[in-house]
């Protein structure tokens, strides 16, 4: 069971491709893996795990808590290492909505430390 998330850093992005579009970067492995870094995996159903390899070395894993195609993914995130966040004790929110000529991209990550929100 996870601790409790009280605090939150939000994200607001528009990009200019349609939802299923941006939806596929983060269900389908390849585009996963160029866009977080070479060798970062993604299994998108709900118990899947996700890892995530940054080009500097650094490595996160989680496991995916929901998907709904192509509007919503959830997951759970933190560092191999275990600092500053160990692994499965943050949240990540992905929302998807239409928005002009693309998609709005809400990103929100839940912790339960605030200094390491901060």
């Amino acid at each position: 069971m996870m601790m409790s998330l009280s605090h939150r850093l939000d994200r607001l992005v528009t990009i200019q491709a349609t939802r299923e579009t941006v939806f596929r970067f983060f269900t389908d492995e390849t585009r996963w893996a160029s866009w977080w870094g070479a060798g970062s995996t993604i299994d998108a159903h709900p118990g899947g795990q996700v890892r995530i390899r940054y080009p500097n070395g650094v490595e996160a894993s989680g496991e995916v808590v929901d998907v709904r195609a192509p509007e919503r993914l959830v997951f759970t995130y933190g560092y191999v290492s275990g600092k500053p966040i160990p692994p499965g004790s943050s949240r990540v929110t992905i929302t998807l909505e239409p928005f002009e000529a693309g998609t709005r991209l809400h990103l929100s990550h839940e912790f339960a430390d605030a200094s390491v929100r901060d």
